[in-house]
């Protein structure tokens, strides 16, 4: 039972890392570093839109997958549910900090999804919630400023956006574009798109996390969509990132949570990976089948920056 829920946490991880553009922190980097090449990206209601069909299936196949492919030895026990009530009852009443937190949750998704009605930029709203937070004594000033990853991945965000602005100043990525592009010239725009998405997805087995993956191949993806003759650059890139979160699933080392799931030692290493390649080839043959369809026919509503 312990392997098929962490699987199913794994897995679940992984979808809505996709569904959500707030899911995981390489979704808002790769529209950073793409709009720094200069190519038009979405914003947060356009990508929940735009993946949608997908991620609803995906969401409701899973735990039914994970069933048939790697089933639980027990099936339930009316003792864990008693337990689990038990401890739930334990609890005692939600404290004025946490209906606080999910007040506060619920703003910044609200902005978050109406940032194109309100004109509030994601950042803005980041910091919004943050000053509420304190305000509201769920965090201290201590704990924010303490909260040495967040910076951490506040310098290398902003040097990487920098860098791939400047790549692109320069002329590095124009050049590269042309040096490479060339290979796609005799696809159809619809075939060359499907070759770029492969080469993009399965190069995740490559990387160690999101953030490298995207930090080391996005600006050449870009150039390389912009080099295909007959296509549109952002519903190409559009394309290619929106499975970033769920083709993490394919090893044990593609999220930052993955090693927490595999360090519980429930799945060993061979079943991690051959899990991995069998939900990953399933995930991303529904994805050609129902997502690339979908975004091609919603796009003109899809809103662009």
């Amino acid at each position: 039972m312990g392997a098929y829920l962490v699987w199913m946490g794994l897995a679940s991880s992984c979808l809505t890392s996709s569904i959500f553009l707030t899911g995981q922190a390489p979704n808002p980097l790769a529209l950073s570093l793409i709009s720094k090449n200069g190519v038009m990206v979405v914003d947060w209601l356009s990508w929940f839109l735009a993946f949608l069909p997908v991620g609803l299936i995906l969401f409701v196949i899973t735990p039914i997958l994970g069933y048939f492919i790697y089933p639980p030895e027990v099936k339930g026990s009316k003792e864990i549910a008693i337990w689990a009530n038990e401890k739930y009852q334990a609890l005692g009443k939600m404290p004025t900090s946490q209906i606080f937190m999910l007040i506060i949750a619920l703003i910044g998704l609200v902005l978050w999804v109406g940032s194109g009605f309100f004109k509030i930029n994601a950042t803005t709203t980041a910091l919004i919630m943050i000053i509420l937070m304190i305000a509201c004594k769920i965090i201290t000033w201590q704990d924010f400023l303490g909260n040495k990853p967040a910076w951490n991945t506040l310098v290398w965000f902003a040097t990487l956006v920098t860098m791939a602005g400047g790549l692109k100043n320069v002329g590095f990525l124009d050049y590269l574009a042309n040096s490479l592009g060339h290979k796609l010239s005799g696809f159809e725009p619809f075939i060359a798109t499907v070759l770029l998405l492969m080469l993009f997805s399965w190069l995740r087995y490559f990387f160690a996390s999101g953030t490298a993956y995207v930090t080391a191949i996005i600006a050449v993806f870009v150039s390389l969509a912009s080099s295909i003759k007959g296509a549109n650059p952002a519903e190409v890139m559009l394309i290619l990132t929106l499975p970033m979160g769920f083709m993490g699933i394919i090893t044990p080392y593609g999220t930052g949570s993955s090693p927490l799931w595999f360090g519980s030692n429930y799945i060993k290493g061979p079943q991690f990976f051959l899990l991995g390649g069998i939900f990953a080839l399933i995930y991303m043959v529904i994805y050609f089948l129902v997502g690339i369809p979908w975004i091609k026919f919603i796009m003109p509503y899809l809103s662009f920056h």
